[in-house]
């Protein structure tokens, strides 16, 4: 394309799977997925946590809890912390309260797949947002995105997901 010129990029969106929960979830996947051929998902979510206290909700890629490693800014109320982990916790809310966002999801020009997080998670009282840079640090093909409590079937009755690809 010539220096100056124009493409127009038509976004449009293809919803592979979209769910309300109608019981209650240890874990919520997506399967039969294939990044390589796809290039790009959006995953939409709204989780309930239905555990008597707060706990840590995952994300993982292919349910594997190893070869991730990410960089975090949470904002909390008017705190803000930043920090590296590897244990694929999108965050922690209170019982009987709610994390939400999107996820970006893409191979990078190396083949690592990353996700990038966007977060909110309501506890009450507090207003938190996190965001999240998420790589993989194996480039094995890209099949399954899971969600997963810490505590049986604690992911509650109307939490929502939807992911879709991005049309070619």
């Amino acid at each position: 394309m010539a220096l100056g010129s124009q493409k127009t990029i038509s976004t449009k969106w293809v919803v592979i799977k979209e769910e309300t929960l109608s019981s209650d979830v240890t874990s919520y996947t997506f399967s039969n997925l294939n990044l390589a051929v796809d290039k790009w998902y959006r995953l939409f979510f709204h989780i309930k946590n239905i555990y008597g206290s707060a706990q840590p909700i995952s994300f993982f890629f292919n349910s594997e809890s190893s070869n991730n490693k990410a960089m975090y800014i949470n904002a909390n109320n008017t705190t803000i912390t930043s920090a590296r982990d590897s244990d694929g916790v999108l965050g922690s809310p209170n019982s009987n309260e709610t994390i939400g966002g999107t996820i970006d999801i893409c191979n990078d020009v190396n083949g690592y797949p990353r996700a990038i997080c966007r977060m909110w998670v309501h506890d009450g009282a507090n207003i938190q947002l996190r965001d999240v840079n998420r790589v993989r640090t194996s480039t094995t093909a890209i099949t399954s995105l899971q969600f997963l409590h810490t505590q049986a079937n604690s992911i509650g009755t109307g939490s929502y997901f939807c992911l879709c690809k991005l049309r070619g």
